[in-house]
């Protein structure tokens, strides 16, 4: 933890063992590669803010129950090497670009940035709360579905890319997805976009193999773009 603002030249690895790190004063400045890692189980395991740009390294914390990272930096967020969270909440005046491919992150908590970038390999990634994103957004998932659940993922007038294996917003209680050009990629699995609150405005690309249906709801009109399905449904409501 920290009781004032920190500078950082250069390259920082944090290592709390049982502890927690908190370094959330919004005033440091972390100006090389940021590593932390921590085998506590809880929320907010990881606090990292940076008053400008944030790099980071490998961040490394249990997979289980409530435990979170929480990134925030009035700049872009990178990294240099892979993340393993379990739920991980970010917040960037910048473009966020978390692609790479070995990236294991359980679920997002609400988070709003620049522009996203997020690649998962932990066999499906769920939304647990609101992400707004003010460029262009792309979310990838391997091995399992990308779950929207019940929150809005917002990215009005800025172009959209969801791959998983499924896609899919809560049935009974959805939350609203905006967004301007999109693509949706669903693999074997089904799309399953039904929110009434949807405003697609720009041409809508779906993607389906195999036995995989859509089902997807725009409040106004509806522009479909190339879109490709094998033996499944589709329903379009608009």
């Amino acid at each position: 933890s920290q009781t004032g603002p920190l500078t950082v030249t250069g390259v920082a690895t944090l290592a709390a063992g049982s502890g927690t790190i908190d370094f959330s004063n919004q005033y440091n400045d972390f100006q090389d590669m940021v590593s932390a890692a921590t085998d506590t189980a809880v929320a907010n395991a990881i606090l990292l803010w940076d008053a400008n740009s944030l790099l980071l390294g490998s961040v490394t914390t249990p997979t289980t129950g409530s435990t979170s990272v929480d990134l925030l930096a009035f700049g872009t967020i990178t990294q240099s090497a892979a993340l393993t969270v379990n739920i991980l909440g970010v917040q960037a005046t910048g473009a966020v670009s978390l692609d790479n491919a070995g990236n294991a992150i359980g679920s997002l908590a609400a988070s709003s940035v620049g522009g996203l970038t997020l690649v998962d390999s932990a066999g499906g990634l769920t939304l647990l709360g609101q992400v707004a994103s003010g460029g262009t957004t792309t979310v990838t998932t391997t091995g399992g579905a990308l779950d929207l659940s019940t929150v809005n993922l917002l990215a009005a007038g800025q172009s959209l890319s969801l791959t998983g294996a499924g896609i899919r917003q809560d049935a009974a209680s959805p939350g609203q997805v905006t967004a301007a050009a999109t693509n949706l990629d669903a693999g074997a699995g089904d799309i399953a976009l039904t929110g009434a609150l949807n405003d697609f405005t720009g041409a809508v690309a779906l993607t389906v193999t195999g036995s995989g249906s859509i089902a997807i709801t725009d409040a106004n009109a509806i522009e479909l773009g190339s879109s490709t399905i094998a033996d499944g449904t589709l329903t379009v409501n608009a």
